[in-house]
């Protein structure tokens, strides 16, 4: 194949390699690039025209095949115009990268509206660059998500897997760079609009969005000027349905865990409607002036506001699930699979939720051609975000307790039936169906309020030089620094939960009765859920999508808790009063931390034309110190020891027990916050890389790549606190007869009297004094490029990794009271060692040498092996036991499936531009202590198909229809350790159908 003079791909091809490519074709394709090459010797010639996905196929290959380094690309050539609905959708069809398809992977029960996090060759250790810059959130100061990123102001995607000493640190598994369109990328004037109507099915509800881009260049006195204008605006809603299950836990009375009678069931079900959307403001501006042929100037802006909301309406059952039941039926690994759960308590929740995001950054750079061999470069960068988060949880409960069956697996979707509401004067013999639909029976249970207001905000400097030789072998010779100063302040209050009503002892008001909240309810029904395919679980009586209003209603509930004397009482908006690292969030309280940085690299450039089809490479080295200020130390010293005084001393203990036991009352009666100074870190990476190309032929080439990389810790896990406790161990005091030695109190007389056994220290905290995570990588890589739009590439990767980010305890010292004890603190620490290594195949061709329409015909198609040995999970919450001890568990990486593929097949051809996905991951470990539910989930399997037809209504207008999730695909969850997994959730939702019109002029 060739270009012809008109700049169209031609080629042609013999009657032989027709039928031949046909067969490939139904083959995946592997076989045509042969074909190709054929195509080369007949006479034949069929012009191919160079738009739509052949022109993104040819860019994005071009890209690849001319890069330093191992670059995988997807590009926009229409405006708008990228592959898919959101950015992190449109990355999953790289080999090596994978998607997470849940909110946050210690929540697994909410599945994401817009995609969600992305994994590079198994790690989520991704960082995030817009043209080159560093960009985040204020969520977390590191990375910025992609739900924040509109689309349609993509020109690119850029995907690196391998590094070179230039390049911004911060990133294991790759670099991800989003890059926006600048004026002077077009040569004519460019007016274009985008407009979509986006339904999905399960929602039932439409959401329009749409984009206007100007972009033209002039010459004028003062030299060529380019501006370009962008504007957004983006609208998304979506509905999951869910069934879900608590952990499965051994039922009372039946078996041990070391008897193969053992039999489990879950703590507890439910099921839940989530209804999400999300509303996106992206406005982009840039300006370039060249004054001189010389000298060029680019000043770059964008804004980005984003709005998710979320309204969710759940039923839960729970106690007594655990308690042996006859009714239960197991399978063989002795695992629930059904049965009558007796006397369970029903809940109704109404959860409603809002982060308000927004991030601007802001860059001016200049770039100066000094003469024919150097070149200077200076840029600044200034980066602003907030995240404000308000979420709010209420919930009614049924004052009758109800019998409920459960059917894990008698059909497609799980079968709850609720029966026997169970009155607090009754005992019923016949079973009735329960009746949720009465709100004289339901009282209001609870509310929950959890808030944020982060802000995080940087300046950046650059400046380098570029200088090249007349040489056989030196290229060029680059080298810069790049300051940077980053502050991030995070405040968070816990999950602040509290009861509403008097339910405990079956005399609260019902909601009907409950001023000043009274009536406040909506009857939901759960209509259409799972599209049919499941049973309608029962309904009932919620609290309104009114009272879940944080600001409208709080003061309202308070008051009607109030009366409880010990009921919720909402935040009061002071987030330095808040305890640090609470069990609940771990990111909890005010802090304000700094981060400076200062790099210094240089890159030297080599090649030679002479050995084989060429020759070239590049080593450098980036060497980075950073310096922290993690704000004040706190340490909570130890409250007080429950029911232990000097009385619980046994005198005929040791005297080191005794004393000990007076240490620890005397250093408990201290309490407390103390206030430390503040705490500051350093250190500096030496970053070395290398990347060789050698070009075998004119059509195939050959990588290697080595590199050193690091990744920080997250500003949550640096967190200076600590937090300190003392517990005792209690045993029984007997008397002379051994009989237990009475010590009745008002509030129970006929209590006994317990001897203290032991004293712990212990603790838990943040980790100021976190180290990099560091990998050495090893990439090779063997590339053909047989045509324009065709190629089969493979890549091997290993990559060594140490320090890993993981809990452990090690014992400290600390003086309290004037007693000096060792504690047992769990902290984040660098340790351990690993390594992940695997393989990537990718292949892409247009069949051109086909005949007639056939010629249109397009596959790519990629293939992904992982794996990993050794290593560490990192503990979200060091405060939870269960973060604490599943961290520490022999469990795989959180997020890593050892196996992904893409398969794509494409037409381009008579203005229609089509597209067929599928994208497929093996299952994977989400978390290794999931929220609520406190054990490892698991993702299944999971693939989905999606699809687009674009057609070009006229060169300059297209219309075209985008559907995502063709085949209603649903995901599964599982529960438990790799030897007794059981499926816990089953998630439904939209098939997503967009009409999309495109117009360039």
């Amino acid at each position: 194949m060739k270009l012809s003079k008109s700049g169209r791909l031609t080629g042609s091809v013999s009657a032989l390699a027709l039928r031949s490519a046909a067969l490939s074709a139904v083959a995946l394709g592997l076989a045509a690039p042969v074909m190709a090459q054929e195509a080369k010797t007949t006479e034949d010639v069929t012009e191919v025209v160079v738009t739509g996905q052949r022109a993104q196929v040819k860019t994005a290959q071009k890209l690849k095949r001319d890069a330093e380094s191992v670059v995988d690309s997807i590009t926009a050539t229409d405006i708008g115009a990228l592959p898919d609905r959101s950015v992190s959708e449109a990355l999953q069809r790289v080999a090596g990268v994978t998607l997470q398809r849940t909110d946050a992977a210690r929540d697994p029960a909410r599945l994401s509206g817009e995609g969600g996090a992305i994994f590079v060759r198994g790690l989520s250790y991704v960082t995030t660059l817009l043209n080159g810059r560093e960009v985040f959130s204020a969520k977390n100061g590191r990375s910025i998500g992609f739900e924040d990123v509109s689309a349609d102001l993509m020109a690119g995607v850029d995907v690196y897997k391998s590094t070179v000493a230039e390049q911004i640190e911060g990133a294991l598994g790759g670099t991800v760079n989003l890059r926006t369109r600048l004026p002077f990328d077009s040569k004519n004037r460019i007016i274009a609009f985008t407009a979509d109507r986006n339904y999905g099915d399960l929602r039932d509800q439409a959401f329009v969005s749409g984009g206007i881009t100007y972009s033209d260049r002039w010459d004028t006195p003062i030299g060529e000027v380019g501006l370009l204008l962008n504007a957004s605006v983006s609208n998304v809603g979506t509905r999951s349905n869910a069934f879900t299950t608590d952990r499965f836990d051994q039922v009372a009375g039946v078996g041990t865990t070391s008897t193969a009678d053992d039999r489990f069931a879950p703590k507890a079900a439910g099921y839940r409607t989530i209804d999400w959307e999300q509303k996106r403001e992206a406005v982009a501006a840039a300006v370039q002036w060249r004054p001189l042929d010389t000298l060029e100037f680019t000043l770059q802006y964008l804004n980005t506001k984003a709005t998710p909301k979320s309204l969710e309406h759940s039923t839960g059952y729970s106690d007594n699930l655990l308690s042996p039941n006859s009714s239960y039926t197991y399978d063989s690994q002795g695992q629930f699979t059904g049965g009558v759960f007796n006397n369970t308590i029903h809940r109704n929740v109404t959860r409603s939720g809002v982060d308000n995001k927004e991030t601007s950054d802001i860059s001016l750079g200049a770039k100066w051609r000094v003469s024919d061999k150097l070149t200077l470069n200076a840029e600044y960068q200034k980066v602003k975000s907030t995240s404000k988060v308000i979420s709010f949880t209420v919930g009614t409960e049924l004052m009758d307790q109800v019998d409920v069956k459960l059917d894990l697996y008698g059909s497609k979707t799980p079968v709850f039936t609720t029966y026997n509401a169970c009155y607090r004067d009754c005992t019923p013999t016949i079973p009735t169906v329960a009746n949720v639909n009465d709100p004289t029976r339901y009282l209001y249970n609870f509310a929950m309020d959890h808030l944020e207001d982060n802000d995080a905000e940087q300046s950046a400097y650059r400046v380098d030089a570029l200088y090249e030789f007349d040489s056989d072998w030196l290229r060029s010779l680059k080298g810069g620094i790049r300051v940077a100063d980053k502050t991030a302040t995070t405040r968070e209050n816990g999950y602040n939960w509290g009861a509403v009503s008097q339910d405990a002892a079956w005399n609260g008001n019902n909601v009907t009765k409950d001023p000043p909240i009274s009536g406040m309810i909506d009857y939901y029904n759960f209509a259409n859920f799972f599209r049919g395919d499941a049973q309608a679980p029962a309904g009932g009586v919620f609290p309104s999508v009114q009272l879940a209003d944080y600001y409208g209603s709080r003061d309202k509930i308070a008051t009607a808790a109030a009366d409880l004397g010990w009921g919720w009482v909402p935040f009061n908006g002071n987030y330095d009063a808040v305890e640090p690292g609470r069990a609940d969030n771990p990111t909890s309280g005010t802090i304000t931390q700094n981060e400076k940085t200062s790099a210094v690299y240089g890159v030297l450039r080599f090649g030679n034309d002479t050995i084989m089809q060429g020759f070239d490479g590049n080593v450098g080295v980036r060497v980075i110190k950073t310096e922290l200020s993690n704000g004040t130390g706190l340490r909570g010293n130890p409250g007080a020891l429950a029911n232990v005084t000097a009385a619980n001393i046994n005198p005929n203990s040791s005297a080191a027990l005794r004393q000990e036991v007076l240490d620890a009352i005397a250093i408990t009666a201290v309490g407390g916050t103390v206030k430390g100074i503040q705490i500051e870190n350093e250190y500096t990476d030496v970053l070395p890389s290398l990347n060789l190309r050698l070009k075998a032929t004119d059509q195939v080439q050959l990588r290697l790549s080595l590199s050193k990389a690091i990744v920080r810790p997250s500003f949550g896990q640096m967190q200076p606190y600590t937090t300190l406790g003392v517990s005792a161990t209690l045993v029984q005091a007997l008397g002379p007869n051994g009989q237990p030695i009475p010590a009745p109190t008002q509030a129970d007389p006929t209590a006994t009297l317990q001897y203290v056994s032991a004293i712990e220290y212990n603790g838990s905290g943040g980790n100021p004094n976190l180290q990099p995570m560091e990998a050495n990588a090893y990439d090779f890589s063997a590339e053909w490029y047989f045509a324009p739009t065709g190629s089969l590439t493979l890549a091997v990767f290993r990559k060594d990794l140490k320090n890993y980010f993981f809990g452990s305890t090690e014992n400290e010292s600390y003086t309290i009271g004037g007693k000096t004890k060792a504690y047992s603190v769990f902290r984040t620490r660098n340790g351990d060692k690993g390594t992940i290594d695997g393989l990537e195949l990718a292949y892409s061709q247009f069949y051109d040498f086909l005949p007639g329409p056939l010629s249109g015909l397009g596959l790519q198609a990629n293939y992904t092996i992982v794996n990993s040995s050794g290593g560490k999970n990192t503990a979200v919450n060091i405060s939870e036991p269960e973060q604490r001890s599943g961290a520490q568990a022999d469990l795989p990486l959180e997020g890593l499936s050892e196996k992904s593929y893409n398969v794509a097949f494409i037409y381009e051809k008579y203005g229609i531009s089509a597209r067929l996905a599928y994208n497929w991951r093996s299952e994977y470990l989400m978390t290794t202590s999931a929220a609520n539910i406190k054990a490892p989930v698991w993702s299944e399997d999971y693939g989905q198909w999606d699809g687009s037809i674009l057609y070009s209504v006229t060169p300059k207008l297209k219309l075209g229809l985008q559907v995502t999730n063709l085949g209603r695909e649903k995901t599964y969850l599982k529960v438990g350790n790799p030897d007794r997994l059981a499926r816990y959730a089953w998630f439904d939702t939209d098939r997503r159908v967009a009409i999309t019109l495109r117009g360039q002029f």
